[in-house]
């Protein structure tokens, strides 16, 4: 029989029961994903306006603005 010590798993800073570790880890792969969502989004915003301009479906300029209330009186 060998040594019960060698079964246990050891508890460190580098162990995987350490919670810390854990929170670290987690903030670590989100930072991971934040410039391929960034670029994602950004593709998927660029695509959304030029199938706005190519419909048509902005009818006026950026800087005018048709809502009630808006306009001058």
């Amino acid at each position: 029989m060998s040594d019960p010590k060698d079964s246990l798993p050891p508890v460190g800073p580098d162990s995987p029961w350490n919670p810390l570790l854990w929170l670290f880890e987690i903030g670590r792969v989100v930072a991971m994903f934040v410039y391929p969502v960034a670029f994602v989004v950004l593709l998927l915003g660029a695509v959304a306006v030029l199938r706005t301009r190519h419909i048509g479906d902005r009818k006026h300029s950026a800087g005018s603005s048709s809502a009630p209330g808006c306009g001058s009186r």
